[in-house]
């Protein structure tokens, strides 16, 4: 959600577009296309959120996982922050893409797991 609504506050009142994608890939193709370490699992899957916002430069995109960092004026920084604390739980990854003026790529990978999960209607 806190993606999502970055992704909207980005837009803001311009013209423009959320795109949500979900898929599957390696842990080679991982490490050959976003040079990431220490990949534990063989299969991912991940969901990234496309926005053609503002964008952001270097330097802000240093610091958006800090805690307490914000750019709005009602924001509180903690977003990003448990954002990245939840994929990291899960041993998964994030990586971010941005250009300004061009807008934000948010991709997050999370390992494939081995259990087999119960059909829906089976929750209740």
């Amino acid at each position: 959600m806190n993606l999502l609504l970055n992704a909207a506050e980005a837009i803001d009142a311009i013209p423009g577009r959320i795109t949500i994608a979900t898929g599957q890939t390696s842990r080679l193709e991982m490490y050959q296309q976003f040079d990431m370490q220490n990949i534990p699992s063989e299969d991912y899957v991940y969901f990234q959120v496309v926005d053609t916002g503002s964008g952001m430069h270097q330097a802000m995109l240093n610091r958006i996982f800090e805690a307490q960092f914000t750019t709005k004026a009602t924001g509180t920084g903690i977003g990003l922050t448990a954002t990245i604390d939840i994929i990291k739980t899960h041993k998964g990854a994030i990586r971010v893409c941005s250009t300004p003026g061009v807008g934000t790529i948010f991709q997050v990978f999370l390992p494939v797991s081995a259990d087999v999960a119960k059909p829906y209607d089976a929750l209740y």
